[in-house]
């Protein structure tokens, strides 16, 4: 969002500015809307109350950057339990097959405890693809994560983001396309 004057009388010189950190501010000016990332609707519909007018709003529609090799094999899976009644959501950029491998590693080595911990000690667990997602970054893996644990039931990874002590053990997390079981 960009506006003639600082919008309040502490405020830090920037060259973009998030629609909710100025949730309750009003534009002066254009309001220009980068279209990558915005998967919800919740999302157009705050960064679009900021404008005065319609007019005042300018969608840049910049295409989204090439995948780097790396980030272009970023997968979306979820770690589920029925007896549990809890699920854990990740991404990576392995195989599922060894992804699972690392956390059943690192949950029977114990040196570090992390959320899909709380869900595989549940002896009826089992790993599911949830999506292929290419990405060019990381930060675009961490985003579509995100989108799938704030839809997910009973998430392990919400308290998470909301400041408890446990870290995700997943190095990177992903439209459902499929379901596979491993």
């Amino acid at each position: 969002m960009i506006s003639a004057d600082p919008p309040t009388d502490k405020c830090h010189i920037a060259h973009a500015f998030t629609a909710h950190s100025t949730i309750g501010e009003t534009a002066r000016g254009k309001v220009f809307i980068d279209r990558r990332n915005l998967f919800e609707m919740e999302h157009w519909e705050t960064i679009i109350g900021r404008a005065k007018r319609w007019e005042d709003i300018v969608i840049v529609d910049l295409p989204d950057p090439d995948p780097t090799e790396k980030w272009a094999k970023t997968i979306m899976y979820s770690i589920s339990s029925k007896k549990g009644q809890c699920q854990y959501i990740g991404f990576t950029t392995q195989t599922l097959e060894k992804r699972k491998q690392g956390h059943m590693d690192a949950y029977k080595s114990k040196k570090k405890e992390c959320a899909a911990s709380q869900v595989l000690k549940f002896k009826d667990w089992q790993m599911d693809l949830i999506e292929e997602f290419p990405c060019a970054n990381r930060a675009q893996a961490e985003a579509r994560e995100n989108y799938h644990i704030q839809r997910a039931d009973n998430c392990v990874n919400k308290s998470i983001r909301n400041g408890a002590k446990l870290e995700p053990c997943a190095p990177s997390r992903t439209l459902i396309v499929a379901r596979r079981r491993f």
